[in-house]
C-alpha cells in the first residue's frame, strides 16, 4: 500500500514481538535464581536430615527400649516421619508468605529498573503446589534412609551402643594408618585430625554443605569482580571523554570553528556515522531495532584507521589500515547479526536503502551499546557522498578531574548549539561506564544474596555435625577426663576438629567456585555483550570466606565443646 501510494520503502523495523529489550537478561536471572533456590532447598533438606540423624544418635537407647517393650520398626519410622512432616509444614507456613512478599518486592524492583508495569501480581496455582510439595516431601526423601536405618536397629544394637566409637573398622584402613603416623602437631591437634575421619560419611556431608555454600559465595563475588573488569574496559579501550552524535552530516570546518576557542580540548576526531542493516539484494531490509534506536540497532562508523581514541582488542583478522578500500571490521554483536561470517567473506550493508558490499577483514570485542561496523573513513565518505563532513565527534580533554571534564562537556555542547549544530546525543565515557557497570546489577545482587543464604546453610550443617560428634563421644570424653585430660584439652580437641573441617571446606570451596565462576560468567557475559566474562578470582571473597569459616567453625563447635568439657567424669561415663 505504501508503494502504491508512491512511497519508497527501503527498511522495515520490527522489534521482537512481546519481547522486552532486556528479555534475555531477565531470563538468565530467572534461571540462575531458580538454580540457586533449588540448591538452597536441597541443602536445607540435607541439613534437616543431619538434625534428624543427630536426634537419632541421641535417642538410640530410647529406640532400643521402645523395641524391647513391643514397638515395631514401622511405628518408630512413622513417628519420626510424622515429626519431619510437621517440621516441613511449619517451614512452608513460614516460608510461603515470606516468599510471596519477597518475590513481589523483587519483581517491583526489577520492573522499576526496566521501566515496565506489572499487569498482575497473581501467582499461578501450580507454583503453590510446587512450593508446598517440595517443602513437605524433599526433607522426607533426604532423611528417609537415616530414619529407616535408625528405626531398624535391633534391641541388642541399641542397648549396647556405648558411644565410644561407632565406627568399628576405624584404624584399619590406609588413611587411618597414615593419620596414626602423623607427628609434631601436638597431641590435641593430632587427635583432632584423626577424629574428623572417624565418621567419613558425616564428614563428607559437612564438607559438601560448607564447600557448596562457600563455593557459591566466592563464585558470586568472582562474577561481581569480573563484571567490574568488564565495565572498566569501557574506559581503558576508549581514550576520549565524550562522544557527540549529530542529527545530520556537518562540515568539519564548521565544527572546528565552533570549537576552536575551547582550550581544554586535547584531541578531537571526526567520523561518519549512520544506521545500517545487514541486507540481502532483492529484499527489503528488516531490522530488529527498538524505538530507542539503541537496542537491536546496528550502525556504520567511518573512522580513520590510525585513530588514537579507541583501541578495541582484535579477536580475529586485523584492524583497519591506511590504504584500505571497501573493507569492514565488525564487533562481536554485529558479526552475530550478520550471520557469523568468516574473515574474507563479503557482507552487504544497507545504509538508508543504498546497498554496498564490503569485505570482512577483522572482528573486535567491544563493551558498549549498538552493534557497529567500522569502515575506513575515506570509503565511508565515498559511499555516502559525505567528504569533508562528520556526524560524530570524539573529544579527549586535557582536564584532569571529573568536575572539570563535566564542565568542558557542557561548554562544548553550548558551543555546538550556538553554531547551529544539532546534537542528537552527547555521551560522556564516565556515564557509559556507569551504565555498563549497572547493566546487570540486579543479577549480581541476587547471586550474592543467594550465595550468602547457602553459606548460612553450610555453617548450620557444620554445627549439626559437630553436635552429633560430641553427643556420640560423651563417654569417650569422660574416659579421657578420667585418664588425666583437662577440660581445656578436651575443648581444644573438639574446636580443632571443627576448624579443621572448616579449613578443608575452604579449599574445596575455592575449587568449586572455579567452574561455577566460569559457567555463570559465560552466561552473564554472553547475555549482555555476546562474550564471556573473564575468569577473575576475588581476593576479598577468598580471604573473607577463610576468616568467616574459621570464626564460624570455632563458634559452631564451641557450645557443644564447652558443655562436653565441663561434664564431670561420672556424669560423662553414666550418660545414656
Amino acid at each position: 500500500k505504501l508503494r502504491a501510494a508512491g512511497h519508497k520503502v527501503h527498511e522495515i523495523r520490527v522489534p521482537k514481538p512481546r519481547t522486552h529489550p532486556h528479555q534475555t537478561q531477565m531470563q538468565a536471572i530467572m534461571f540462575l535464581l531458580i538454580v540457586f533456590a533449588g540448591m538452597a532447598l536441597v541443602l536445607s533438606a540435607i541439613l534437616v536430615a543431619t538434625v534428624i540423624a543427630a536426634m537419632l544418635t541421641r535417642q538410640v537407647r530410647e529406640i532400643g527400649i521402645m523395641k524391647a517393650i513391643g514397638a515395631r520398626s514401622g511405628q518408630i519410622a512413622r513417628m519420626y516421619l510424622s515429626m519431619l512432616l510437621s517440621i516441613g509444614a511449619l517451614s512452608v507456613g513460614i516460608g510461603l508468605p515470606l516468599g510471596l512478599i519477597a518475590g513481589r518486592i523483587w519483581a517491583g524492583a526489577v520492573a522499576n529498573l526496566l521501566n515496565i508495569e506489572i499487569a498482575s501480581s497473581a501467582v499461578p496455582v501450580w507454583i503453590y503446589a510446587v512450593v508446598v510439595g517440595s517443602g513437605l516431601l524433599t526433607p522426607i526423601l533426604v532423611a528417609l534412609p537415616t530414619i529407616l536405618k535408625g528405626s531398624r536397629l535391633t534391641v541388642r544394637e541399641a542397648i549396647a551402643d556405648f558411644g565410644v566409637s561407632a565406627n568399628r573398622s576405624f584404624g584399619e584402613g590406609r588413611l587411618d594408618v597414615a593419620l596414626a603416623a602423623v607427628r609434631g602437631l601436638g597431641l590435641p591437634y593430632v587427635m583432632a585430625l584423626r577424629n574428623i575421619f572417624r565418621r567419613r560419611g558425616r564428614l563428607v556431608l559437612a564438607l559438601s554443605l560448607l564447600a557448596t555454600g562457600g563455593g557459591m559465595f566466592i563464585a558470586a563475588m568472582n562474577i561481581s569482580d569480573g563484571w567490574k573488569v568488564f565495565a572498566d574496559r569501557v574506559v581503558t579501550e576508549r581514550h576520549y571523554d565524550v562522544e557527540f552524535s549529530l542529527n545530520e552530516q556537518v562540515p568539519v570546518a564548521k565544527i572546528e570553528r565552533a570549537l576552536q576557542s575551547i582550550a581544554d580540548i586535547r584531541t578531537i576526531e571526526y567520523s561518519g556515522y549512520s544506521p545500517i542493516s545487514f541486507a540481502r539484494r532483492g529484499k527489503v531490509d528488516l531490522t530488529r531495532a527498538y524505538p530507542d534506536q539503541v537496542h537491536g540497532a546496528s550502525y556504520m562508523l567511518g573512522i580513520d584507521p590510525d585513530t588514537k581514541l579507541i583501541s578495541y582488542p582484535v579477536t580475529s583478522g586485523r584492524w583497519l589500515q591506511e590504504g584500505d578500500g571497501d573493507v569492514v571490521v565488525l564487533d562481536q554483536a554485529a558479526r552475530l547479526q550478520a550471520g557469523t561470517p568468516e574473515i574474507g567473506d563479503d557482507i552487504v550493508l544497507s545504509r538508508g536503502g543504498a546497498l554496498k558490499t564490503w569485505r570482512l577483514v577483522g572482528v573486535i570485542e567491544k563493551i558498549g551499546p549498538n552493534a557497529t561496523a567500522y569502515v575506513p573513513r575515506s570509503a565511508y565518505d565515498a559511499a555516502a557522498g559525505s567528504a569533508g563532513t562528520a556526524q560524530m565527534i570524539r573529544i579527549a580533554a586535557s582536564a584532569t578531574t571529573l568536575k572539570e571534564r563535566e564542565k568542558l562537556i557542557q561548554i562544548v555542547d553550548d558551543a555546538l548549539l550556538e553554531a547551529g549544530i544539532s546534537v542528537k546525543l552527547g555521551l560522556p565515557t564516565s556515564l557509559l561506564r556507569t551504565a555498563m557497570g549497572d547493566h546487570v546489577i540486579m543479577l549480581i545482587r541476587t547471586l550474592v544474596a543467594a550465595a550468602a543464604l547457602l553459606a548460612v546453610i553450610g555453617i548450620l550443617g557444620l554445627m549439626s555435625t559437630m553436635s552429633m560428634n560430641v553427643i556420640e563421644r560423651t563417654r569417650e570424653f569422660g574416659i579421657m577426663r578420667a585418664t588425666g585430660a583437662t577440660p581445656a584439652i578436651v575443648l581444644k580437641i573438639i574446636v580443632s576438629e571443627g576448624v579443621s573441617i572448616g579449613l578443608a571446606s575452604w579449599i574445596f570451596a575455592i575449587l568449586v567456585s572455579l567452574p561455577l565462576s566460569y559457567v555463570i560468567g559465560s552466561i552473564v557475559g554472553k547475555m549482555a555483550f555476546k562474550i564471556p566474562l573473564a575468569l577473575v578470582m576475588s581476593p576479598f571473597a577468598v580471604g573473607f570466606w577463610l576468616a568467616l569459616v574459621i570464626v564460624m567453625s570455632a563458634l559452631a563447635t564451641m557450645i557443644p565443646a564447652r558443655r562436653a568439657s565441663k561434664l564431670a567424669v561420672h556424669e560423662a561415663i553414666s550418660t545414656l
